[in-house]
């Protein structure tokens, strides 16, 4: 039976090195190494670049920093989905503004195609004017 032993594996590198061809015989309790090798990991010419340069940071590491700015950006989503329930909870909404939530089946979210700025009204002719005019 054949062993492949991986004696050095770090994250981020391109190749790993040192890995011994082992062939093991459990019955007679015998075994010998048949060589060493390395087994190349494919990097894009970008993560080569860095390599290069001395930044050692491996996909896993890219697919972590995505997912906190994935969690960064869903999390602001929740916040303005509260602040738009207690807002219209309290009746501090103003009405065009609150006509394009949906407060029904998605709480707090824009209806489809209708995100509004909550500063300009909507007027009959399809202009648009600044609520807070008179402030």
């Amino acid at each position: 039976m054949k062993l492949f032993v991986d004696a050095r594996y770090t994250h981020g590198f391109n190749k790993l090195d040192n890995i011994p061809v082992i062939d093991l015989d459990f019955k007679n309790k015998k075994g010998e190494i048949l060589g060493l090798g390395s087994r190349i990991i494919p990097m894009d010419a970008k993560e080569m670049g860095k390599f290069d340069a001395g930044q050692t940071i491996s996909q896993t590491a890219d697919r972590t920093g995505y997912r906190g700015t994935r969690r960064l950006y869903q999390r602001d989503s929740l916040r303005r989905e509260r602040l738009h329930r207690v807002l219209n909870v309290l009746n501090f909404l103003p009405k065009h503004y609150s006509n394009s939530i949906d407060f029904i089946k998605k709480l707090g979210q824009f209806k489809p195609d209708t995100e509004v700025k909550l500063p300009f009204r909507k007027n009959d002719d399809e202009t648009f004017s600044f609520i807070f005019q008179h402030s």
